[in-house]
């Protein structure tokens, strides 16, 4: 795999999983589930040699108004 980025990959991190929605949303606990997929590619992309340096990850849900609003955002916060 070619690496675009340089940086030094985390040795220990924080995640905030937020899912922007309309109607129905997941229910925080199974928001894990339906982004781990984001969470290896972020694996295989070299933020950290192994997923395990994820030291807690938050799950949370935002309702949006509009479809193109939809979507998943991950925060990352680099734990020293």
């Amino acid at each position: 795999m070619r690496k675009v980025a340089h940086w030094e990959p985390f040795a220990g991190a924080t995640l905030t999983v937020t899912w922007h929605g309309r109607g129905r949303l997941p229910d925080p606990d199974n928001i894990g589930a339906r982004t781990k997929a984001f969470i290896d590619g972020l694996t295989d992309a070299g933020v950290w040699h192994d997923d395990r340096v994820i030291r807690s990850i938050t799950f949370s849900t935002r309702r949006v108004a509009k479809p193109a609003d939809c979507g998943v955002s991950i925060e990352i916060s680099r734990i020293k």
